[in-house]
């Protein structure tokens, strides 16, 4: 696994590796095996390295090779939950009036 890993392999490549596993028990191995869920922490850790490092080696195009910057972007927010910065501004104008009645 680790190998596959350090290649940039995925979760699902991962569990295709070890026998086609479903979700289920890919999940229930994590909870229930410690050495597998550290396993699995650690390729996700050296899959997570291999696309930045292929990020930086080839967004500068000094070898002749690049990539799409967009694509790559996307690729890394599907995988890594990378998102652009978004300032939200909420502003609300409305206001709740309301009376109270008081009944002997």
């Amino acid at each position: 696994m680790l190998n596959l890993a350090k290649d940039g392999a995925s979760d699902v490549e991962l569990r295709v590796e070890l026998g086609c596993i479903s979700d289920d028990l890919w999940y229930r191995l994590i909870a229930e095996e410690p050495e597998f869920s550290r396993t699995v922490k650690e390729c996700k850790l050296l899959c997570q390295c291999w696309w930045e490092r292929f990020g930086r080696t080839h967004l500068i195009a000094e070898k002749g090779e690049s990539v799409n910057a967009n694509i790559y972007t996307f690729n890394m927010s599907n995988r890594f939950g990378w998102a652009s910065k978004q300032d939200v501004k909420e502003e609300s104008k409305q206001s709740i009036e309301y009376q109270r009645k008081i009944v002997d």
